[in-house]
């Protein structure tokens, strides 16, 4: 996951990674635009085992944020109310 930077196209990341991504995790409409999550893996050279894989999240296909699953929270932009008794 190197030579990647936050704002960068859909198109410019998979060029600079020189391969499409591995999958589709999922997509999602919000009013400032389509969300896309691609996964990439890197893989073990000993017998293809997934070492690590990575999510990048597009933004109306400019890139918003990347890392492992779950380095951030599945439901951030919920908000939740606690009340106390």
């Amino acid at each position: 996951m190197y030579n990647l930077d936050i704002g960068m196209s859909k198109r410019t990341v998979i060029q600079s990674l020189g391969r499409n991504p591995d999958n589709l995790i999922g997509a999602k409409q919000y009013e400032e635009g389509k969300m896309k999550v691609l996964q990439y893996s890197r893989r073990s050279h000993w017998d293809s085992s997934i070492i690590e894989q990575y999510w990048l999240y597009f933004l109306n296909d400019a890139l918003m944020q990347w890392g492992r699953p779950g380095d951030w929270q599945r439901e951030a932009d919920r908000v939740y109310e606690v009340r106390n008794r």
